[in-house]
């Protein structure tokens, strides 16, 4: 019994030392598992890390082999630049680049409208802004330096924004970015991603089967291509009566701010507004840039200073070439002009000669100064990058050089000023010795200032009818016959194809050749990729420029989907510069004052 007993307390003792023992077990389990939770969530965070990584890598990759086919078709910003087709590219635009696979798109900034180029009454040629005429100063107020008057800064400058919940200061700087614009008052997400009529654009449908810019094929999306002819519209066209690019609403004057009402026949293009299914933000970018410079890359003659040696170089006659040096040395006569008088003096129906348009201040230079002010911002779309660079030169419509008497003294290798500088093309078009046939030939190799660059413009090739119709001076009839010869796969080699146009009289080119190119040095490389294995996709957009010492990117990063690349609208495809249908050849005639109401396009 008292054996029996001792055992007992045996096992009793022996149940009791067990207790801790599981404990201890368990606590162990428990820090093995968290340490396994711990592990696993750290092996996930490494491999999502890991495909970033390697999705950011491929598409870098993208852009530097886009930046590289655009700077080499397009002779760094000469002409347009595209991207050659490769057999490794399949039906749906994918390509393989590593382990990962790429679509890459990339659109001309001549294709948008630029913000910070824009003026009060261009903006308010887009239908979504002629009854939001704040709104337009508040878009205005962000990007100008300085206090306004009241009629032009309605938005307070920064008293407004300062008294918000999560105050910050209004920028008084350009845009960088579209996104930015959600910053100013009374924009909204509902108004930058939806239409000009103001519905609601789906992401990924961006453009119906119905819309003005017709069908991609790709998913029932859009492309930039434009509308059909004869869509509506006043069939003999309006002439809207547009900025003249020598006064304070230029283009290329970001700090113009424009005091003019929208003009009432913007209702020519009313159809075309109101069919759009493109969104906004997809006719938008901060910046749109061109080199001052010939399809060939060359720089362009500067005719105000150009010896006739230099100008007959250029590709002028040398009777052409003594003309140029008569107007704008003011002695033109009967011997260089038929007219018997200096193309500059020659009333444009009725307008007085255009005068001198200001310089553009560079766009970096005036984020520079910002930038030491410390009153750049930084909030949802908007970053440090620094824009494009350039004076924003107007090659047909710039400021020639000073005629100040002491503007060169001693120096006497300086050239002579012009007494009678020659401002655009319009100041050459006077003359019937240039001809149509003539400008087609020279249009793109003269200038009429030494800016390096041209901001603001709006490429004909590119742009959908939705940008083309807001460019001032743009008439129902020149827009529907520039929409004729893309949809025939012509394509305007250069600025001077623009001379085949019979609508287009001495007036419509004074006011819109301004605003019009067919190439652009800023490009939007737009790059989406996935990675077999790996779920869903990703996408980046690069701003690419190309300069005379090669391509560089000024801004890059990852798109969100919505709102994103959701809205992106796939652009129009050209082909290789120097290929394709040309327009055809101008006519050698001179340019009359108005056409004739029944002059019909010269194919």
């Amino acid at each position: 019994m008292k054996s029996y007993t001792k055992q007992g307390n045996g096992c009793k003792s022996h149940g009791q030392a067990l207790v801790p023992v599981i404990l201890v077990m368990l606590i162990f389990t428990v820090i093995a598992l968290s340490f396994a939770g711990s592990a696993s969530r750290e092996v996930r965070s490494s491999a999502n890390y890991m495909h970033s990584v390697e999705r950011s890598l491929a598409a870098r990759g993208a852009v530097n082999y886009a930046m590289a086919a655009l700077a080499q078709t397009s002779s760094n910003g000469g002409t347009w630049g595209v991207i050659p087709p490769s057999e490794e590219t399949d039906g749906n635009g994918w390509r393989r680049m590593g382990d990962a696979y790429v679509k890459i798109e990339v659109v001309d900034t001549g294709a948008f409208l630029s913000l910070n180029s824009m003026d009060k009454e261009w903006y308010q040629r887009l239908p979504i802004f002629q009854n939001n005429e704040e709104l337009v100063s508040y878009l205005i107020d962000w990007k100008s330096e300085g206090d306004l008057s009241a009629a032009q800064a309605k938005g307070g400058k920064s008293d407004y924004y300062q008294s918000l919940p999560t105050p910050y200061n209004c920028k008084e700087a350009p845009f960088e970015s579209v996104e930015e614009t959600l910053l100013v008052k009374g924009m909204s997400p509902q108004i930058l991603y939806g239409t000009l009529s103001g519905s609601v654009v789906q992401p990924g449908m961006a453009g119906g089967a119905n819309g003005v810019s017709g069908a991609s094929g790709r998913g029932g999306g859009m492309t930039r291509q434009t509308a059909p002819i004869g869509a509506g519209g006043n069939p003999s066209g309006g002439n809207p009566s547009g900025g003249n690019p020598n006064t304070p609403n230029n283009p290329n004057n970001p700090n113009g701010q424009g005091n003019q009402k929208p003009p009432t026949d913007m209702q020519d293009f009313k159809d075309i507004f109101d069919k759009s299914q493109i969104p906004l933000a997809e006719l938008l970018v901060p910046h749109s840039i061109e080199r001052n410079a010939s399809a060939d890359g060359t720089a362009r003659v500067n005719v105000n200073t150009a010896t006739q040696e230099e100008l007959t170089q250029a590709g002028l006659t040398s009777e052409q070439a003594q003309a140029i040096i008569g107007i704008r040395n003011g002695t033109a006569n009967n011997s260089n002009s038929p007219n018997g008088f200096a193309p500059s003096d020659t009333p444009t129906n009725g307008s007085p000669p255009p005068t001198n348009t200001p310089r553009n201040p560079s766009l970096r230079g005036v984020l520079g100064r910002y930038r030491q002010k410390g009153r750049i911002s930084r909030g949802a779309g908007a970053t440090r990058q620094s824009a494009p660079s350039g004076d924003g030169g107007n090659p047909n419509g710039g400021s020639p050089p000073s005629t100040d008497d002491n503007a060169n003294a001693g120096d006497p290798n300086a050239p002579k000023q012009p007494t009678n500088p020659i401002h655009n093309l319009s100041d050459l078009l006077a003359s019937r010795i240039f001809t149509r046939a003539a400008m087609q030939k020279i249009a793109d190799k003269i200038t009429f200032d030494d800016n390096p660059t041209r901001a603001g413009v709006v490429n004909v090739n590119t742009a959908p009818a939705e940008v083309l119709a807001t460019v001032p001076g743009m008439t129902r009839k020149v827009l529907d016959a520039i929409l004729n010869y893309r949809q025939q796969g012509k394509v305007f080699q250069t600025v001077g194809d623009m001379f085949v146009i019979s609508d287009m009289g001495l007036e419509q080119f004074r006011q819109t050749l301004p605003y019009l190119t067919t190439k652009s040095a800023t490009y939007l490389v737009r790059v989406k990729v996935r990675v077999p294995g790996q779920q869903g996709l990703t996408a980046y957009s690069a701003l690419v420029e190309l300069t005379a010492n090669g391509p560089r990117i000024l801004k890059w990063g990852e798109v969100s989907r919505n709102p994103g690349w959701s809205y992106w609208v796939p652009p129009r495809q050209l082909p290789m510069p120097g290929s394709g249908e040309s327009v055809g050849t101008a006519p050698d005639e001179p340019v009359l004052d108005n056409p004739a109401p029944n002059d019909t396009v010269t194919n």
